[in-house]
């Protein structure tokens, strides 16, 4: 069962559009796409291009959504965490651009047109810039949320969070 709790924000935002949601984040950055867009930016533009290609399939095939691009990074969301995790992997796996991703399972506040605010969505970003190339960074609510076979698909690696942001994660062995 979801709680879903309206947010009033202030400022003049549509406060009725505004929910809190518990739901999993899945941060996709590319690595080193500055320095290649420095080289050829053309070159560039078409592998991200591509790779919202590949985001877009795994968000329809694992029942999420990308709710948010910015350049080169890529922001979704999913239902369950085995979604959200699958989703991860088979882009970690598959993608021919080398790219880092973090997952987290946090409360949000839903705005209107469909972003997502807040902490959660925080975390799955800093977690996304804490893996290796091609790797995949979870939070401790992932790992505690995951069942075999995926539970056992990565190791723990305690609070190695920055001083401002707490918690705990777990990165996917050999690729970070």
């Amino acid at each position: 069962m979801m709680v879903r709790r309206r947010v009033p924000l202030g400022g003049g935002v549509n406060e009725a559009a505004n929910l809190r949601k518990l739901t999993t984040i899945v941060a996709v950055d590319v690595v080193g796409f500055s320095t290649r867009a420095e080289a050829d930016e053309t070159a560039a533009v078409v592998e991200v291009t591509s790779l919202g290609q590949e985001v877009d399939r795994a968000a329809r095939d694992f029942e999420g959504r990308v709710f948010s691009r910015a350049g080169d990074g890529f922001m979704l969301e999913f239902p369950t965490v085995m979604g959200a995790v699958d989703a991860a992997l088979t882009l970690a796996a598959r993608s021919a651009t080398p790219i880092r991703i973090g997952v987290h399972l946090g409360e949000v506040t839903a705005v209107a047109g469909g972003d997502l605010l807040g902490h959660g969505v925080n975390v799955a970003s800093r977690l996304q810039a804490m893996a290796a190339p091609r790797g995949v960074i979870v939070s401790n609510s992932v790992c505690e949320a995951l069942r075999p076979p995926q539970a056992t698909l990565f190791r723990k690696q305690g609070a190695r969070w920055p001083p401002w942001l707490s918690g705990s994660w777990a990165s996917r062995p050999g690729w970070s």
